[in-house]
């Protein structure tokens, strides 16, 4: 039975605020900051790709997370989408978003 292989939903507290899933840092995982501020303190833990964190706030393009699957640190502050010459690459999407790719898919 392949139910018993899926992760499980967010329930409790987690359920309620915005999910968001990363997408960006294949390689190495994300940097995460210890502050809102770009000049803030680099964790020594990256986060991982594939990883889903929920908001604790959002300030423009910086997210403060709270971890809930995969490596890296607990608590922290990431940079959304990072500005390209070719347009804004996201380093994380909201997880409505790719739950609304997945239906469409099936």
């Amino acid at each position: 039975d392949s139910a018993a292989s899926t992760e499980q939903a967010p329930s409790g507290p987690a359920a309620t605020k915005q999910l968001w899933f990363v997408v960006g840092g294949k390689k190495n995982g994300l940097l995460v900051k210890g502050g809102k501020s770009l000049d803030s303190e680099k964790l020594q833990e990256r986060l991982a790709h594939g990883a889903l964190v929920s908001e604790i706030e959002l300030d423009g393009n910086r997210l403060h997370f709270e971890k809930l699957t995969r490596r890296g640190p607990e608590k922290g502050w990431l940079t959304v989408h990072l500005e390209r010459c070719g347009g804004p690459r996201p380093l994380l999407i909201k997880a409505d978003a790719l739950w609304e790719v997945c239906q469409s898919s099936t």
